[in-house]
């Protein structure tokens, strides 16, 4: 049986309102290594634009919390399996949708695939035919993929964090990394290196909180939180605070 090592990072809000599913602690997953949007920084602390959003979501709901941190496919098998309430920065789409709910979205990403600026050898999706790349499970690049029947021609891995996906294309252990090109440049450009895009999804991914499937009241009250940090500009302000730009970033 598979084990979770569980990372406890942020202190609460005062108690108030119960949640919709009564209990006095909601636990909210993030990925590690995923900057600027969920890391955890040198103090331990769960840190990024949706960390602060998730802060402001439930500070203004008045209900404790905790974030948890896991690589990025342990947080979407723990919130499928209900061992954990919700999940914070995640990318909507089809695949996801049967096994837990989301709420509305609050930002957009732009999912991509890229590679070394100086590598003469990959110019195109195909030159990674039988190559090691790494990603997330249920990416729009796999699903672009599948369309144009390549999908099994490529060796696609997990890693643990984004960071550590940049970190193995810097050193040649992997062809091509997929992630939100933000991310990408971000990580990239911390340890000094140039990338290129390879593809990119041609339309924004809508990003939002994942709910678990047993908790539709908590989806609610998510969702009109995030009204009320839309009509009182905070959620604006956070954006400006990680310079996150909508439509597309």
């Amino acid at each position: 049986m598979r084990t979770y090592q569980w990372l406890l990072l942020v202190g609460v809000t005062a108690f108030g309102l119960p949640t919709a599913n009564s209990k006095e602690v909601l636990t909210v997953g993030l990925a590690k290594g995923y900057e600027p949007y969920q890391f955890v920084d040198n103090k331990g602390v769960a840190s990024g634009f949706d960390i602060d959003v998730a802060k402001a979501v439930f500070d203004k709901l008045k209900v404790n919390y905790q974030f948890s941190a896991y690589s990025w496919d342990d947080v979407m098998s723990l919130l499928r399996h209900n061992a954990i309430d919700a999940a914070v920065g995640a990318e909507i789409s089809a695949a996801r949708m049967p096994y837990f709910l989301f709420t509305e979205s609050y930002y957009t990403r732009q999912p991509a695939l890229l590679t070394l600026a100086d590598n003469t050898q990959i110019q195109r999706v195909k030159d990674l035919i039988g190559q090691h790349i790494t990603g997330d499970r249920h990416s729009s690049l796999e699903a672009y993929l599948s369309q144009l029947g390549l999908k099994t021609q490529f060796r696609i891995e997990q890693m643990e964090s984004k960071e550590d996906a940049i970190t193995a294309l810097a050193k040649g252990n992997v062809k091509a990394v997929i992630m939100p090109k933000r991310v990408a440049l971000y990580l990239a450009d911390k340890i000094g290196i140039k990338l290129k895009v390879l593809w990119q999804s041609p339309q924004p991914t809508q990003v939002a909180f994942g709910v678990s499937n047993n908790n539709p009241e908590l989806v609610n009250q998510i969702n009109n939180a995030l009204d009320a940090l839309r009509a009182d500009g905070t959620l604006q302000r956070i954006k400006g605070k990680w310079s996150i730009n909508d439509p597309v970033d």
